[in-house]
């Protein structure tokens, strides 16, 4: 626990930094967790993704912090031909070049579950849904581009974008959020936040 960020990149505790031209993690193996990691990409020349998943069947992803910085870099990229299913929850991705959370042409046949994440001031897309079905709840997505991209599940809810594309019921559009820090990268909710608190399932 002593290695472990308490919500908030820190350089202090265990992180994962690349310089490569290959992500910073990539996953090919079926039945892997991630959880508790910090993860950058900090290669400057050529369009990769801080985390690249192609496992096959389920992979879970949770409580990391992801960061872009000085790249041209997606935060975490679904990729795979399979029917799995992938499961991202309580995640924090701000910075990206491109997509925070993309769906990057799953099989038709992949479920991919979202849930409780941050997605801040991504280039392109905060969370992209493309093929799979997309289930997306209790998401907070800020000042991307477009923040919500695709069609997402029937049962998405709860969720909150700054622009008009928060999918499902019970969900805010543009809607701006109180952080404690969003300058300098702290995006735990203020104590005054009243857009976010209490409005989760």
């Amino acid at each position: 626990e002593t290695a472990r960020h308490q919500g908030k990149w820190d350089d202090n505790k265990y992180h994962i930094s690349t310089n490569v031209w290959n992500p910073g993690i990539e996953i090919g193996e079926d039945y892997v967790r991630i959880d508790g990691l910090q993860i950058e990409r900090v290669y400057t020349l050529g369009v990769d993704s801080t985390v690249y998943v192609g496992s096959k069947k389920e992979f879970y992803f949770s409580n990391n912090i992801i960061k872009r910085s000085n790249t041209i870099a997606t935060g975490i990229s679904f990729q795979s031909t399979s029917d799995g299913v992938y499961y991202a929850w309580n995640n924090i991705v701000y910075g990206s070049h491109d997509y925070g959370i993309y769906e990057n042409w799953l099989s038709s046949d992949a479920t991919l579950y979202v849930f409780n994440n941050t997605v801040s001031d991504c280039s392109v897309w905060g969370i992209r849904r493309a093929e799979a079905t997309m289930v997306a709840n209790n998401n907070i997505v800020q000042d991307s581009t477009i923040d919500y991209y695709g069609t997402f599940h029937a049962s998405s809810s709860n969720n909150i974008s700054s622009d008009s594309t928060a999918p499902g019921t019970n969900s805010k559009t543009n809607t701006e959020v109180s952080f404690v820090d969003a300058t300098h990268n702290d995006y735990h909710l203020a104590l005054n936040d009243t857009a976010a608190r209490n409005a989760g399932t």
